[in-house]
């Protein structure tokens, strides 16, 4: 979906997060968590239990589940999304 403009800014290059320390992976955990955040229609109760849950963070694509497709698109790596075709 490249006319999402929340798919254009994970593809510039130029604002994804400068540090050391965080890899592509953390970086997608906190850009999914920021989406989800954002979506009215999302229970808080359900992202208060993500985020108290390590194994999301160890594993961004665990919160594709409840992402729209057209976020999930942006992680070209993700097998979950490969295998649904």
């Amino acid at each position: 979906m490249p006319n999402y403009p929340i798919n254009r800014a994970y593809e510039d290059k130029n604002l994804l997060a400068k540090s050391e320390h965080l890899s592509e992976s953390l970086y997608l955990y906190y850009f999914k968590l920021f989406y989800l955040a954002r979506l009215s229609s999302f229970d808080a109760k359900t992202f208060d239990r993500i985020l108290e849950d390590p194994a999301y963070r160890a594993d961004h694509n665990l919160l594709n589940a409840y992402l729209p497709d057209a976020v999930e698109s942006m992680d070209h790596q993700d097998p979950v999304a490969a295998a649904r075709g």
